[in-house]
């Protein structure tokens, strides 16, 4: 029997099977609920000193931010992840600009688990107004989030995984761009690779058990 934190798991089964073969010196991020993150350093799985490393979601960004289920308010995870397209989506449905948002008539009196970060996606993917500005604001956190991975541990590759990868089209392109002028040196060092998960939801299973065979 083999434990193992879904993050690192999903990571080693990018790493052996998936779209980071190749790479000993990257970082997975995976956008879903909330910010997983995985670290392998040197073809290893890194766990730091007291195996929690590493921890992105929770690098508070926004001083007295929204408020976290971890316990601290303005986590990256709040601001760059599926729930927080919701979040934003709120935050911003209150500015007269969007009132002819259809997105803004189904967020209008419902509870938060009635619109997901994949419908407001696909009406962003529609053209709606409001949509397309969560996007945006989407988009500008993953490049600072991306650039923060980058000036602290400098990886050849970031992978971007989860539910919200699976519109990455939408995103990454606009995001990257934004983390290639945040880094430090910009302009004048090599910029990570930045790519999305391959193996779907079943990276996870499959990065698991390639660990347990290892174990025998």
């Amino acid at each position: 029997v083999r434990l193992e934190h879904d993050a690192n798991s999903a990571a080693w089964g990018e790493y052996q099977f998936g779209s980071a073969q190749g790479e000993d010196n990257w970082v997975l991020l995976a956008l879903g609920t909330g910010v997983g993150a995985a670290l392998i350093a040197d073809g290893k799985i890194y766990r730091g000193a007291h195996g929690t490393a590493p921890e992105f979601g929770h690098l508070r960004v926004v001083p007295n931010g929204r408020p976290c289920p971890c316990g601290k308010r303005g986590c990256l995870e709040r601001y760059c992840s599926g729930t927080a397209l919701v979040e934003t989506a709120r935050e911003l449905a209150a500015q007269p600009i969007f009132a002819d948002s259809e997105l803004l008539k189904h967020l209008d009196g419902l509870a938060a688990t009635d619109v997901s970060g994949k419908t407001i996606a696909q009406a962003a993917r529609e053209g709606d107004s409001l949509a397309l500005a969560v996007m945006a604001d989407f988009t500008t956190w993953l490049g600072e989030a991306l650039s923060i991975v980058a000036d602290v541990l400098d990886p050849g590759l970031i992978v971007i995984g989860g539910g919200v990868s699976q519109d990455a089209d939408l995103y990454l392109p606009a995001a990257v761009e934004h983390f290639s002028t945040r880094i430090v040196g910009a302009g004048y060092r090599p910029v990570a690779r930045v790519g999305t998960a391959q193996l779907g939801a079943d990276a996870g299973m499959i990065g698991v058990s390639d660990l347990a065979r290892k174990a025998l």
